[in-house]
C-alpha cells in the first residue's frame, strides 16, 4: 500500500475514534470508558506485533531499551489524553 492509502485509513480511524468516544460519553463513566478504549486500541497492534513475529521477523526493527521507554510515556500520555478527554 501506498503511504496516502495508510494516511487516508489513519484518518479515518481517528474521525470514527472521535465520534464513537463522544458518542459514549455521558453514557458511562469516563474513567471507564477510558480503560476499555485503550484495551480494546491495544489488542490489534499486539495481534500484528505477534503476527510478524512469528511469521515474518525480519520486518521488525531490533527493540532497544530506549524505546521501550519511550513507548511506555507514550503510553502514559495517551492514557492521560483519554482521561482528561
Amino acid at each position: 500500500m501506498t503511504v496516502l492509502v495508510f494516511i487516508v485509513l489513519a484518518t479515518l480511524c481517528y474521525s470514527l475514534f472521535a465520534i464513537f468516544i463522544s458518542r459514549a460519553g455521558g453514557k458511562a463513566d469516563a474513567n471507564l470508558i477510558t480503560v476499555i478504549g485503550n484495551m480494546v486500541g491495544a489488542i490489534l497492534p499486539f495481534i500484528v506485533y505477534a503476527y510478524l513475529r512469528a511469521v515474518k521477523p525480519q520486518l521488525l526493527l531490533p527493540t532497544k531499551g530506549e524505546g521501550i521507554v519511550y513507548a511506555i510515556l507514550a503510553g502514559v500520555a495517551v492514557a492521560a489524553f483519554g482521561v482528561f478527554l
